[in-house]
């Protein structure tokens, strides 16, 4: 219910669609499940170096193909969305969802009110934290990672 511009903030739009479809499906066959279905989604896009400087916040005309968006915008943008659920507790996040899609539903939204209702919700400041995970989630790139949690 909430818009993004899906040329300069495509993450925005895909990578929480996809992300909704994970916590759906912990909803209905719990954490366990949830877990195994993030790992097939994110393990690989975490442990490669991504070509040419792109980022899970890169605009959507950086990419030369699908495949390459899939796994730099959606998959390693599912991975930063995790990570701020791991840190900040899953009720807390799922809070902090509701308050972005109550505050920006029928509207374009960005990554602007995206933190802002994560602000708001844990009574912190989040900012420098996403922009830099949007960026930057490659700590992971080389290892062999067999799980991701």
């Amino acid at each position: 219910s909430v818009g993004s511009n899906s040329e300069n903030e495509p993450w925005l739009r895909d990578a929480l669609c996809s992300y909704a479809a994970l916590l759906y499906h912990e909803q209905r066959e719990g954490y366990d499940a949830y877990l195994k279905r993030l790992n097939e989604q994110v393990l690989e896009a975490l442990q490669i170096t991504v070509p040419g400087g792109l980022r899970v916040d890169s605009a959507a005309s950086r990419f030369d193909d699908v495949s390459e968006y899939e796994l730099v915008v959606i998959d390693r943008g599912v991975a930063v969305l995790h990570e701020m659920r791991a840190l900040m507790g899953r009720e807390t996040f799922i809070e902090g969802l509701g308050a972005y899609t109550a505050e920006n539903a029928g509207m374009i939204a960005s990554v602007r009110q995206f933190v802002e209702a994560f602000n708001r919700v844990t009574n912190s400041r989040w900012d420098e934290y996403i922009v830099a995970q949007l960026r930057d989630i490659s700590e992971y790139v080389n290892q062999r990672l067999t799980w991701f949690e």
